[in-house]
Parts: C-alpha cells; structure tokens; sequence
C-alpha cells in the first residue's frame, strides 16, 4: 500500500510526445499547493511563537539567576553580622 493513497487515487496514464507520463488534474495541484503553503504558514507561526517563548524564557531565566546572586550575597552579608554578633557574645 502506498503512502500517498490520496494522490495515487487522482493520477492517471497521459502519452506526451509518445512517453507515457503519470499525471494529475490541475485542480488536485493546486489543493495540493495550497495545503503546502498553509503548512508553512503554520510552521512558520509556531517558529515565531517559540522564538517569542525561548526570548521570555531565557529573559526570565536572566532574572531569576540575578535574583538567585543578590541572595547569595545577601546570605554572606548575614553571615559576616552573625559571626560578628557570636564575637561579642563570647
């Protein structure tokens, strides 16, 4: 069985020139064209929406990073108070 039911069922034997050519109607050309270009229409929709979701994501991603550094820094500033604070303590 072929893998291409849809255009095996539209083609029929034409003689050109004295070759025999397989062929199908314009009609079914066309639908098939239009298909193709709706396709890729789509496809290049969903690649513009992912480049969009991969520019968010990473834009975040830079964010949450920075955030995750000033806390860092933060948790070595309280550090350096509470060994300060068990000095005079002692």
């Amino acid at each position: 069985m072929s893998d291409t039911p849809d255009t095996d069922s539209n083609i029929w034997s034409d003689s050109c020139e004295g070759i025999l050519c397989k062929v199908v109607s314009a009609e079914f050309a066309r639908r098939l064209e239009r298909e193709r270009d709706d396709a890729r229409d789509d496809a290049e929709q969903l690649a513009n929406r992912l480049t969009t979701l991969e520019l968010e994501s990473t834009s975040e991603l830079a964010k949450l990073e920075c955030e995750r550094d000033e806390a860092r820094e933060e948790i070595k500033r309280l550090k350096v108070i509470l060994d300060l604070i068990k000095k005079d303590v002692s």
